[in-house]
């Protein structure tokens, strides 16, 4: 992901850049699938899950990616605030507070590096352009050794540094693959595996997340193929995902909307 230097707190979307619903409306259903995710993961990795109205947080230690915090659209009061504080502090390994409701703030999280990262929504709809006919070939990754192709993929493409180096079913367990709402996405692009990324399905939307290329197939049209696929198999539902500065571009050209811009304070990543 890319870095900031300095955050911005949330804010909603100009409302030429987001049409249709009330951004607060596309957002909501955009936290909830982060939220619904943490859990899964969470939960998969056999990991105690803290759930609190207006924040959720699993820690891995240092062996499992450390503190992940997420932070709802309600700002948390002093005593939330004050617990998220306290469980930052407590945490041995690297850790993340995502913050989608823009009320956190240094003194709150000393120690760690603010950025922001759009959240953005493509309402239902076929994919602009699609694929383009890149060469590359987008399907579902099943079984067992699909799944560790999609692991490695994200840990080293992404990439995730907790995780790395790779190894098997820390970050994606196999657990994963008998939950019905979860799907992996699988690239290959001249015979090789190129790219894929995790897609979670809920109620009020299907979540994106990393969206990984690995640094051989990059600026190949993987990750408008991945893209096209994933807009395909969510016909009904939007499409929900935050952006990097890297990959808001295409986000864009497909569809996808600003609806807000969430804070992450991140430290020892």
């Amino acid at each position: 992901m890319d870095r900031a230097d300095t955050a911005a707190p949330v804010r909603g979307p100009d409302p030429a850049d987001a049409p249709g619903p009330p951004a607060r409306d596309r957002h909501e259903p955009a936290v909830a699938n982060a939220r619904e995710l943490w859990t899964r993961l969470g939960r998969a990795r056999g990991l105690p899950v803290r759930a609190h109205p207006c924040y959720l947080a699993v820690d891995g230690g240092p062996e499992l990616g450390g503190l992940r915090v997420l932070v709802g659209r309600t700002p948390p009061g002093p005593a939330e605030a004050a617990a998220i504080a306290a469980l930052a502090a407590a945490s041995a390994g690297p850790a993340v507070v995502e913050d989608h409701s823009g009320a956190l703030t240094a003194d709150d999280l000393p120690g760690f590096t603010p950025r922001t990262l759009p959240v953005m929504v493509r309402e239902p709809g076929p994919a602009n352009g699609g694929a383009r006919g890149t060469g590359t070939e987008v399907r579902e990754a099943r079984g067992a050794e699909e799944l560790r192709t999609v692991e490695r993929i994200i840990v080293d493409g992404f990439p995730v540094p907790p995780f790395q180096p790779y190894s098997p079913g820390r970050l994606l367990p196999g657990a994963l693959l008998g939950d019905a709402a979860c799907a992996f996405l699988s690239a290959r692009r001249e015979g090789a595996d190129a790219g894929c990324c995790l897609l979670l399905r809920t109620a009020g939307a299907t979540g994106v997340y990393w969206v990984a290329t690995l640094p051989e197939h990059r600026s190949r049209g993987v990750g408008r193929a991945i893209m096209a696929a994933a807009i395909a198999r969510s016909p009904d539902l939007p499409l929900a995902l935050c952006a990097t500065a890297a990959g808001e571009p295409l986000y864009r050209s497909l569809g996808f909307t600003r609806v807000a811009e969430s804070t992450w304070w991140s430290k020892g990543r």
